[in-house]
């Protein structure tokens, strides 16, 4: 197996047997380094004190001044002038200047403070936002830092686990190596919680090998069976009256025969075999049943010891009862040869009987069918299906205790027995794991059982693969279904020009005379016209569109592409969930697995499914502050440990009120947290 290629069989073994049931592993990705909650506190420039009024004033009397100051000295030049009866405009003229020129002093001086104040004020603002600016960038480093260890250290396998136990776990599919692998997984975490577990293994590819090897490293109590070369100590009619017995096997004959034959000849088999058994004394094994059924057809030579005296009496007494008829005669020949080929080389000699049923044995009982005799290991399989539902059936409803049946290549004694099985195991309280190779339709109805889960593994063949998929279901998406792209370029071009030419010539003379006098007269024109008229005119366009039709189609959440293309230990889950409905998870059971870093011992938790990763511890608050009333209570959390940052947004009107933001341990902070910061 590919897991023993990689780890050491004693690694496998001691981290594997850990008492939790435990059917693969699933992979994670934690999410990637996260930003840092908070922003980074921005610079928000103090208020200005409001100096219109002063300016505005001081402006005013700053232009009023060469006119006062002329007034003043005017007054004051006429006090002095006047003598002593001129101090009046003099003390006036102090006065006039007292109350012109002292408010724009005063102003100006005001004015001063205030600024002085404001660059005071503004200096410490400007210290306490380089105090935040650094302390964000200490909570942003170590944010940083914490984010980058949680990755680097999240766990990326875990284990899955149920949430709701099925009675029946159904595994569709797969290659031997991945059916060796689930049964290694599976079960060493049953047999480490103390689970009896019987592994009935027809698939002839040593699917149990793995965990009895596992068993015998880890101490665990285990048995193997060989059939049918152990078929004297297997147990499988110990402990049975010869009614059951007569059952059991006519049973297994009816359902290896399938549709051929009618139900009279179960009827007629266990009649056949119920009177033989009941004049058999002590307990009934393969090989004293064929030699009965030799005393029966009268072909006994009296050498077999496996029978008394007074049993062969008996029998040749039940020979006259039953009679010589040609149907009852082959049905005596039937049975006495399938059990021959049944027990083998224990007609020769039978050792003392050994029992080993599955209910006796603590731990893990293995029972391998192998065998080149088609017909006698399908009888075989069959048989000891047939044992197991009469097991259970015999056990009172309810007393089991919690103990797994695992049949490997389940599918190969068919869908009926496998029926009965699970109802038999149901009402012992007993589980079932059922491997079945091939998904074929008698097996669809196994789908989605209220109780139990399904499993697939690789499916080679494309019809199984379509019926697995079928159940999963379909989910609805958006495709592209159709694109079109329409171009297009039309160009108009034009040019006209026309030339126009005129010429043109005039001469006339006069001449007369009369008595007066004679008159002359002579005249001569020339006219002379060109015009020309040139034009030119061009229109390109340019048209494209380009469309997109999206339309709502059916396409299956799981390919069946994807189970034809698993890994040989990959998987597909569908299971019961607690609070009802069905999950779908992805998972491997490659014990390889546990030789990786980041390897989790409890299943994958809600929040972490959903995006939502272990919480950092760092606290961040953000305040805007319109009005500067709220600084010593920002300074309060700040000496409480939180990251403080402070704004006193001088954009904002002043009534405005104060705003809490904050985000605890990586999430946002909900109102009632806010209120008690407050």
């Amino acid at each position: 197996m590919a897991e023993l290629e990689v780890l050491h069989i004693e690694q496998v073994a001691r981290r594997l047997a850990t008492p939790d049931e435990r059917w693969g592993w699933e992979f994670h990705e934690p999410l990637p380094v996260r930003g840092f909650p908070a922003s980074r506190p921005q610079w928000s420039e103090p208020r200005a004190p409001y100096l219109p009024t002063m300016e505005e004033k001081y402006q005013r009397a700053r232009a009023a001044m060469p006119k006062r100051i002329a007034v003043v000295a005017a007054v004051v030049l006429v006090g002095l002038c006047a003598g002593k009866a001129g101090i009046l405009f003099v003390l006036a003229g102090l006065g006039l200047a007292a109350f012109w020129f002292a408010p724009m002093v005063t102003a100006k001086q005001k004015a001063d403070q205030l600024l002085a104040e404001h660059a005071v004020h503004r200096e410490q603002a400007g210290q306490q936002y380089h105090a935040t600016v650094a302390q964000w960038e200490q909570a942003e480093q170590a944010w940083r830092l914490s984010e980058q260890r949680r990755v680097a250290s999240a766990d990326r396998w875990f284990p899955i686990m149920p949430e709701v136990t099925p009675s029946r776990i159904d595994v569709f599919g797969g290659t031997a190596e991945g059916r060796a692998a689930f049964l290694l997984t599976l079960g060493s975490g049953l047999l480490a919680k103390g689970t009896g577990l019987t592994v009935v293994d027809l698939s002839e590819r040593a699917a149990a090998d793995p965990l009895l090897q596992l068993a015998r490293l880890a101490g665990f109590p285990y048995q193997e069976v060989n059939l049918p070369a152990d078929l004297h100590r297997a147990g499988l009619l110990d402990g049975m009256a010869a009614d059951d017995v007569a059952e059991l096997i006519a049973e297994a004959l009816h359902a290896r025969r399938g549709d051929r034959d009618s139900g009279s000849l179960l009827d007629l088999d266990a009649d056949i075999l119920k009177n033989v058994g009941r004049r058999l004394d002590g307990e009934i094994t393969f090989v004293r049943l064929v030699a009965a059924l030799r005393v029966v057809q009268r072909i006994d030579d009296g050498r077999n010891a496996s029978l008394s005296s007074q049993e062969r009496l008996r029998l040749a007494e039940y020979v006259d009862v039953l009679g010589t008829g040609e149907r009852t005669a082959a049905q005596v020949q039937d049975l006495r040869s399938t059990l021959e080929a049944l027990a083998g080389d224990a007609l020769e000699s039978e050792p003392e009987a050994a029992g080993g049923t599955p209910e006796q044995s603590p731990g893990l009982t293995v029972f391998v069918s192998e065998h080149s005799n088609h017909r006698r290991r399908d009888l075989l399989n069959r048989l000891v299906v047939q044992t197991l539902v009469h097991r259970l059936r015999d056990q009172k409803p309810g007393s089991g205790t919690g103990d797994v049946i695992a049949i490997a290549a389940a599918d190969g004694v068919g869908a009926e027995p496998l029926k009965r099985l699970h109802a038999a195991a149901q009402r012992a309280g007993t589980r079932l794991v059922l491997m079945i190779d091939h998904l074929g339709e008698e097996f669809e109805t196994y789908l989605g059982d209220a109780e139990s889960a399904s499993i697939f593994m690789r499916m080679q063949n494309t019809r199984e693969a379509g019926r697995a998929a079928e159940y999963i279901g379909r989910g609805h998406t958006f495709q592209l279904t159709q694109f079109t792209h329409t171009a297009g370029t039309s160009t108009t071009r034009g040019t006209n020009s026309s030339t126009t030419v005129t010429h043109g010539s005039s001469e006339s003379t006069n001449r007369g005379g009369g008595v007066g006098g004679s008159t002359w007269g002579s005249s001569t024109g020339h006219n002379h016209s060109h015009g020309q008229t040139d034009g030119t005119s061009r229109t390109d366009g340019t048209t494209e569109s380009d469309g997109e039709t999206r339309s709502r189609v059916y396409e299956f959440s799981v390919e069946p592409t994807t189970f034809q293309g698993l890994d040989p230990c990959s998987f597909v889950l569908v299971d019961p969930a607690a609070g009802g409905g069905r999950r779908l998870r992805a998972g491997t059971c490659d014990p390889a697995v546990l030789a990786l870093d980041g390897v989790a011992d409890t299943p994958l938790a809600p929040d972490v499914r959903a995006g939502r990763p272990a919480t950092q511890g760092v606290d961040v608050v953000s305040i805007v502050d319109p009005t500067g009333m709220h600084r010593t209570f920002a300074d309060k959390l700040t000496q409480a440990g939180y990251l403080v940052s402070y704004q006193q947004d001088a954009e904002k009107p002043m009534f405005s009120g104060w705003q809490i933001t904050g985000h605890r341990d990586g999430r946002p902070l909900n109102e009632q947290e806010i209120m008690s910061l407050r």
